[in-house]
């Protein structure tokens, strides 16, 4: 094994961090991992990203870790080395890889958004407390740990537990949950994580991680009385910011760009900031350092150290009140960090060009392909409602928050969910589907189950059944009735399907002297009646047949069905056309043509037909009148189903 640098007592730095990094394949173009051919390489990791955005503010900061004694490890030390992290302390391992993961271009919101991890067995997993310089770890104002550690290995979970153990060297303790269930190979994680974050002096966690790792479904205050040792506890809540309990202070206000933080004693609002709604995990991990990547930095024409010192001061003092520095940008997204020279000039990793001069730093980095700009609306995730289940084509305003939690219930009807799963589909954060689900379950229309899955709750079936039995076909159907009857001039009759008889429950009169005989409640001709045709051939195929079969088969006139058979084979007809006639099969004068009206499920919930004698129209002639009946029952189908109509043109 070797050691990078001097190997020299360690000097006393701002801020330590330690934990693993890994070389980052970032996909020279959107599509599958199977389909892209190429890749740009990156660096990602939680901790050294923290250490290289301090210390390009000017922070004094050491990275300790270890990689494996190969290409990928040397870039890692030289790019983190490059923000002027203290990479001394960083062991090589010749016996273990540097661990590695290729992503696709994708929004983690997307469900085609994938991810491949080379990290078992990892030189960073061999991470323990004899393997790694303890005095050099301790020799900072601040040590900055993560979950993600804890769960590499048993050797880097016992490395935590020493580094958070009470020692007369300790330095202030920053923990970032960081809860990753997948890197845990049993259910004690969240135990662990638990046990570590209580004795850390700073915490950071997720409001989302709170619940999914702990069970704790009250907000910040249940987290904050459930971890009430930290000096300071920040619990993140994705684009809404974050709120910081801090132990002997009284409550603080720090209203954000759209709200003001009303909170519990203690507590203290983190504002609401663009980069925390748009950025990636290092943003919302630590809303309050935020903007530190892209400050800029000392370089050997700027500022005197008198000056520079005073500005790092009020950083730190700005940094440990938990309030956001000035001028913040957009860190990158999901851990990784593109390795830039902190004083300008050519890239440490790319052969220098003629003429290249250093140049200080720009206030904004260039914006890199898959990662928007801070304000770039335009590129951040959004709910499409064409995929999700919204609604369609609509051209009038809504409101997004209850258009996302109505979104959720198709999901889940289509079987339980977890938090996750949830906040991918509507492409939100964790945080903010919280909200929505806690209100669902508030309301009962939505239940959380023991396993932390959620499904459709009973109200949601009490409520449903309640505006079924309410919902009368026959008073939302006369309306339509009528104006089909004032259009044609001809009689049009509803009727259903009730206890093994079709019955007429509605009737508008002809306008013309001619008229048929019919009596609102009287049971027709079930065997050729067009609207009985519609009803039984939406049954069930096993009740069409049992149904036929019982059926008496009168021949009232030579056009009637004559038997069983006939009659399912005109069902399946009809069944698959969506529409079905009567010419002169129960009175030779009389002709009917009729249009199945269905429910929310698309089941056929009752029929409606015009008919005359064929005196007043023919046959031919009635059948032209089909398309504008069949768009009145699909009208009558609309409005008793809920279905919004259509947007008129």
């Amino acid at each position: 094994m070797t050691v990078t640098g001097t190997g020299n007592a360690p000097d006393v730095v701002d801020v330590v961090a330690l934990g693993e990094s890994m070389v980052t394949f970032l996909p020279t173009r959107p599509g599958r991992l199977a389909d892209v051919p190429s890749f740009h390489r990156s660096i990602g990791g939680a901790e050294s990203n923290v250490a290289c955005a301090l210390a390009a503010a000017g922070h004094t900061t050491r990275w300790v870790s270890r990689v494996g004694a190969d290409g990928f490890g040397d870039h890692l030390v030289e790019a983190i080395g490059a923000y002027g992290v203290d990479v001394s302390h960083v062991r090589r391992d010749p016996s273990r890889p540097t661990g590695v993961y290729f992503r696709t271009a994708g929004d983690r919101a997307d469900d085609t958004h994938e991810v491949a991890y080379y990290r078992a067995g990892s030189a960073a997993s061999a991470m323990s407390p004899a393997g790694v310089d303890l005095d050099a770890v301790r020799a900072g104002r601040v040590l900055h740990l993560s979950g993600i550690t804890a769960a590499l290995s048993p050797d880097c979970l016992d490395l935590l537990r020493e580094l958070t153990a009470p020692h007369p060297n300790r330095p202030l303790i920053s923990f970032d949950v960081n809860h990753r269930p997948g890197l845990w190979g049993d259910a004690h994680g969240p135990e662990v994580l638990l046990d570590l974050a209580r004795g850390a002096d700073i915490v950071f966690v997720g409001e989302d991680e709170a619940e999914e790792a702990w069970g704790l479904t009250g907000g910040p205050t249940a987290i904050r009385e459930a971890l009430p040792e930290p000096g300071t506890l920040v619990v993140k809540q994705g684009g809404e910011g974050a709120v910081a309990f801090r132990a002997g202070r009284g409550q603080s206000c720090l209203p954000g760009a759209s709200r003001a933080w009303e909170g519990p004693p203690g507590a203290m609002g983190v504002p609401r900031s663009s980069e925390a709604e748009s950025g990636g995990g290092w943003a919302r991990r630590h809303p309050a350092i935020a903007g530190l990547r892209n400050a800029p930095s000392p370089s050997r024409n700027g500022p005197s150290p008198e000056s520079r010192r005073g500005r790092h001061d009020r950083r730190r003092r700005r940094l440990r009140s938990g309030l956001p520095l000035r001028n913040p940008a957009r860190p990158p997204a999901d851990d990784t960090a593109e390795a830039r020279p902190p004083h300008g000039g050519s890239h440490p990793h790319r052969p220098g060009r003629p003429g290249d001069t250093p140049a200080p730093p720009p206030r904004r980095p260039p914006r890199r392909p898959g990662h928007p700009r801070m304000g770039d609306t335009a590129s951040r995730p959004r709910l499409d409602r064409r995929r999700r289940g919204g609604r369609r084509g609509g051209t009038h305003p809504m409101s997004q928050t209850v258009d996302r939690a109505l979104s959720i219930l198709p999901l889940l009807a289509e079987g339980p969910a977890d938090l996750g799963q949830v906040a991918d589909r509507l492409g939100v954060h964790k945080s903010t589907a919280l909200r929505l689900l806690r209100t669902l379950h508030e309301h009962g229309l939505v239940y959380r189950q023991s396993d932390q899955r959620y499904r459709l709750g009973a109200r949601l079936f009490a409520l449903a059944q309640e505006a079924m039995e309410n919902l009368d076909v026959r008073e939302i159907a006369h309306a339509h009735l009528v104006r089909l009857n004032e259009q044609c001039g001809h009689t049009v009759h509803l009727a259903v399907y009730e206890e093994n008889e079709v019955l007429y429950i509605d009737k508008v009169e002809s306008r013309y002297p001619v008229r048929m005989y019919s009596r609102i409640g009287k049971p027709v001709a079930i065997t050729v009646a067009a609207v009985a045709k519609l009803l039984l051939a939406d049954l069930p195929e096993h009740e069409r047949r049992a149904l036929a079969e019982k059926l008496d088969y009168p021949m009232y006139t030579p056009r009637s069905t004559p038997h069983a058979a006939a009659f399912l084979q005109e069902l399946a007809k009809v069944r698959e056309q969506g529409w079905a006639t009567d010419l002169g099969g129960h009175e030779e004068s009389i002709n009917c043509v009729a249009a199945p009206i269905r429910g929310a499920d698309g089941r056929v919930v009752a029929a409606m037909s015009v008919s005359a004698p064929n005196v007043v129209v023919t046959a031919d002639e009635l059948l032209t009148l089909l398309p504008l009946v069949r768009r009145t029952a699909d009208a009558i189908s609309g409005e008793y189903s809920g279905r919004t109509p259509a947007e008129p043109k």
